[in-house]
């Protein structure tokens, strides 16, 4: 492997790494990668293309040589593409917790709960100052009125009571 490889990888590595701005996932895929290609695949002595011996060209451990060299590479490209995927898709994304007082609490990829307008997926969520997920609730936001159903999720286009919401959720108009 030639001297510019090495930095091929690094560059190779943080390209992707900046892209998906996953630093710690970057260290990881590059400990792989350096890994795999210089600790358990190096140089094999075992098989030296000149017999020290005889001084004779050895053209069998040659191809031996190539032949594995190829599986290595194969398997550290494989690897490392797996590294990116990985990367891609965060494994632990934000999750709910139910506390020991039956409350939702939202926890975000970086361990701190979430509070107040959260919007996720599959809806817009309130959530207190102590992080506890609102339900049944009427807010005041920015001099609108928004309502968040039995399951916490803002509802829209509906009929609360004699208040209606828009496709927004903010109230609009009373019967």
């Amino acid at each position: 492997m030639s001297p510019a490889c090495p930095l091929l990888f690094v560059l190779f590595h943080l390209f992707f790494s900046l892209i998906f701005s996953l630093p710690p996932l970057f260290i990881f895929s590059l400990f792989i990668t350096f890994f795999l290609r210089f600790h358990l695949f190096p140089y094999n002595p075992a098989f030296p293309l000149v017999s020290r011996k005889h001084g004779c060209y050895n053209e069998f451990a040659e191809r031996e040589r190539m032949i594995t060299m190829k599986k290595k590479t194969g398997l550290t490209l494989i690897l490392t593409i797996l590294c990116f995927l990985m990367s891609a898709f965060p494994a632990m994304a934000g999750e709910w917790h139910k506390t020991a007082e039956d409350q939702y609490q939202y926890i975000k990829d970086d361990g701190t709960k979430a509070t107040g307008l959260l919007e996720l997926k599959d809806g817009t969520y309130y959530l207190d100052e102590k992080g506890n997920r609102k339900t049944s609730y009427w807010l005041r936001y920015k001099g609108d009125w928004y309502f968040f159903g039995e399951d916490g999720q803002m509802v829209t286009d509906a009929w609360v009571d004699n208040y209606h919401v828009d496709s927004d959720g903010q109230m609009d108009k009373m019967r």
